[in-house]
């Protein structure tokens, strides 16, 4: 039997994941940011965002475009604020 997730835990993981993402960002320090796809260590897409409230678009969008890739989140030195 399968197990289905209801509105709430899908907004409820949403919410966590978004919150942790961008606590990280702030810690990051100033933009640019940017967002990483990666597949079998080999970078396959990269994004970068400007403006800090579009770190969460850029990243739904970059996961949407590559499901089966690991999406980091780097900061304007390299350093990783973000990876799922």
């Amino acid at each position: 039997m399968e197990n289905f997730k209801t509105y709430t835990e899908f907004i409820n993981e949403a919410t966590t994941s978004w919150k942790v993402m961008m606590r990280g960002v702030d810690t990051g320090g100033p933009g640019p940011w940017s967002i990483v796809a990666i597949e079998y260590n080999k970078v396959v897409a990269q994004e970068l965002v400007k403006v800090q409230d579009g770190v969460p678009a850029g990243y739904e969008a970059m996961r949407k475009k590559h499901p089966k890739s690991r999406i980091r989140v780097e900061d304007s030195q390299g350093k990783i604020v973000f990876e799922k």
